[in-house]
């Protein structure tokens, strides 16, 4: 828990100054001018290159302006770029501004005082707005959003902690991001902080981050390894179960997970606990390890003297008990009777009886005591006379008050003060009386002649709403009878659909009958044809015959003749069957469109009968409480 409140410190003061940087940045680009790209100018050819893949491409950008004041590239640490070396100067950190290359949102740099792994400022290369696993890069994703992204960011080379701010140009389209953020590496401090804890004699802390690599290791001897695959004795791996875990702790209730690694420079095996929390801003995992051997002997230590504590404990109580009664013994029979005699009196002070009086004249705390009740019971039994007298309508009486918080002597003032005011208050309200009465008999001749005529009007309210009942009763049959109407209709309009559905499926039918009919039409034209074929030919064969072959031509040609007779009529029958195939195909299509509009009436006359069936139900609740309103008038 140590190790993560120093990194919530951390923390806090880094993004405080990330905060603090962001506000110089966007006070410097105010300063300058909005953001355009001057389209007028000669536009910027660049090689892109991606900081995931280092991939590159040459693309070709319009200038980037902030004002009069152009982003030119500047690739050389030792030239100066104005803006972003001027807020550096200010107030430490890296500056970048980038520029949008296209639509999906790829982000380059075109100004930065981030220095690649060549020593030269990191202008040309880009965010890509998709990694590249295909997942969306959260730091463009956000800024698209128009939304300030910061935490933990991989920058060119390197983790850094990071604000990214979108810059919209004039007709609100983010065109540019403007970075500051600082590396993990100021955090050094308490990396080195972190690898000086010790738990017990041997225990150490640790820190992991998102891959498992081990970001402080003990004694920083594993610093950068990855170890989330290594295995414990058992054949688990317990770093990697830490890592999934952590994420579900909170500071009140750590990961706990036990498990067994050879120790350093020994084959024999120990039992270690390590601890853990997420730090989700940092993506670190942070564990503390014990040794459980360590932890029973510190165990052991504990019980021992906490044996010897309970004794010595044990032992000085005694004592003190003892010394105790001798105490009491020796001074409570001086400070014991005086307290009796006050609790006696303070007993009868309690149930109304102020006579007796203590008389004490000791010096002491007790003394004092004693005339304070003394002197209570004196205004107590005053108050109680003035009182009596109160009651006894004696109203000239002049209460004397001990000051402000005598709260007795001012409620008996008060109360007499009330009685006066109140008792001429009756004499006032008594002459009132005698007046009002009067006014009364007066109003009350007037009441009965108003009380005649409102009889008389609501007689005729009584008869109107008489007649409202009626015509509203008559309103709820009819709605009624127009309900049974229309769920008639309602029962015909469905039936006459499912009728239109097996005329629908009568005529496919037909149909599928016409087409296997041309199909078998088609089969006699075949059959005509080459049977015309082989007339002609037998009409050429009896010709080479000569004389004997003239019985054989003439039956030839008869077949030619009946060949062609059968396919006139095959085509005749299959155009006649064609024409009856579109004739019924129209047919179907008005029988559905017929059924599909008795669907829609079907619905609408439902719809009818719900809204005739609420009329009626209206109707019916307005005949009741016209009713009820009858019955109250008649009352």
């Amino acid at each position: 828990r140590s190790i993560y409140n120093l990194c919530i410190t951390q923390n806090d003061l880094l993004q405080d100054m990330m905060e603090s940087g962001r506000m110089v940045v966007r006070s410097h680009l105010e300063e300058l001018g909005p953001l355009v790209e001057d389209d007028s100018a000669p536009p910027v050819t660049w090689v892109a290159v991606n900081q995931c893949n280092q991939e590159r491409q040459e693309i070709v950008l319009p200038r980037l302006m902030a004002g009069d004041h152009w982003f030119a590239p500047n690739y050389d640490p030792d030239v100066e770029s104005p803006l972003v070396d001027g807020v550096t100067e200010l107030v430490g950190g890296s500056v970048t501004i980038f520029q949008r290359m296209n639509e999906q949102g790829d982000m380059l740099r075109v100004s930065s005082n981030v220095m690649g792994a060549d020593g030269n400022r990191a202008v040309g290369t880009f965010i890509p707005a998709r990694r590249p696993d295909g997942t969306p890069n959260p730091v463009v994703a956000s800024v698209l959003r128009g939304e300030i992204f910061r935490g933990r960011a991989f920058v060119v080379d390197r983790w850094c902690l990071t604000v990214y701010e979108p810059l919209m140009d004039k007709n609100g389209r983010v065109s540019g991001i403007a970075y500051f953020g600082v590396p993990m590496k100021q955090a050094e401090i308490l990396d080195s902080t972190i690898e000086q804890f010790t738990i017990g004699k041997t225990g150490y802390a640790f820190v992991l981050d998102g891959l498992g690599k081990y970001v402080v290791s003990q004694h920083g001897s594993q610093n950068g390894q990855a170890v989330a695959d290594v295995e414990a004795i058992d054949g688990s791996h317990p770093l990697r179960d830490i890592l999934t875990h952590a994420k579900q702790a909170s500071l009140a209730k750590p990961y706990f997970r036990r498990y067994q690694l050879e120790a350093h420079g020994s084959d024999q095996s120990r039992e270690k606990v390590a601890a853990s929390l997420y730090f989700e801003p940092w993506d670190w995992t942070i564990g503390a390890v014990s040794f459980v051997d360590e932890m029973e002997e510190a165990e052991t230590h504990i019980n021992a003297n906490t044996r010897k504590v309970s004794l010595f404990l044990c032992t000085l109580s005694v004592m003190a008990l003892v010394l105790a009664g001798f105490l009491a013994f020796l001074i409570g029979g001086r400070i014991t009777k005086p307290l009796e005699e006050a609790v006696a009196v303070s007993e009868q002070i309690a149930l109304g009886d102020f006579r007796r009086r203590l008389n004490c004249s000791r010096p002491d705390e007790l003394g004092e005591l004693a005339r304070a009740l003394d002197k209570m019971s004196d205004g107590l039994e005053r108050k109680t006379v003035e009182a009596s007298r109160i009651a006894k309508g004696d109203l000239t009486l002049k209460i004397e008050v001990n000051g402000e918080h005598d709260g007795l002597g001012n409620a008996l003032k008060g109360m007499a003060d009330g009685l006066r005011s109140t008792l001429a208050d009756v004499r006032r309200a008594s002459d009132q009386v005698g007046v009002g009465s009067r006014e009364v008999s007066n109003s009350g001749a007037l009441l009965a002649d108003g009380a005649t005529r409102q009889a008389a009007s609501l007689e005729q309210v009584s008869s109107t709403m008489n007649e409202l009942a009626d015509r509203v009763k008559a309103n709820s049959d009819h709605a009624t009878e127009a309900d049974r109407l229309t769920d008639e209709a309602s029962d015909l309009g469905g039936e006459g659909v499912k009728q239109m559905d097996r005329m629908v499926a009568s005529m496919s039918e037909i149909n599928e009958s016409s087409e296997a009919i041309a199909k078998i039409i088609r089969v006699i034209d075949d059959i005509a044809f080459q049977t015309n074929l082989l007339a002609l030919n037998a009409a050429v064969e009896a010709a080479r015959a000569g004389k004997h072959g003239k019985g054989f031509a003439v039956v030839a040609e008869e077949v030619r003749n009946l060949a062609g007779r059968s396919a006139r009529a095959a085509r005749e029958t299959s155009e006649m069957i064609e024409r009856s195939r579109e004739q019924v195909a129209a047919g179907a299509a008005m029988a559905k469109e017929t059924s599909e509009a008795l669907n829609r009436i079907v619905r609408s006359v439902d719809k009818a009968a719900r809204l005739v069936r609420e009329i009626a139900a209206d109707s019916l609740e307005q005949s009741e409480g016209i009713q009820e309103v009858t019955t109250g008038l008649s009352q």
